[in-house]
């Protein structure tokens, strides 16, 4: 059984298809193990202790308001002086053991 030209290109468009999505998972997973190598922690041990200073903090903040008209749900969502206090450097100050 020969193939028509129809057909060769069709098995040509398949093959690189299939090479595509072989090497986008590679990529993916070699991501994924990227990732979860990097886990931005430090451990440390030992009996020494000593106060230290941050001079670098990261807080990721999410918040959300659900309802069922949009307006109210936008007013409710909006950041004002009046429902938002500022954390100045004395309240947030604490010992790090």
């Amino acid at each position: 059984m020969a193939l028509t030209y129809h057909d060769k290109l069709f098995m040509g468009c398949a093959a690189v298809l299939a090479l595509g999505m072989v090497g986008g998972g590679y990529l993916l997973g070699d991501g994924l193990k990227r990732a979860k190598a990097a886990d931005r922690s430090v451990t440390v041990r030992g009996l020494a202790e000593r106060d230290v200073t941050a001079d670098l903090a990261t807080w990721s903040i999410s918040y959300s308001a659900t309802g069922f008209d949009l307006p109210l749900s936008g007013r409710r969502s909006t950041i004002t002086p009046a429902n938002c206090a500022p954390i100045s450097p004395a309240s947030a100050s604490g010992r790090m053991r």
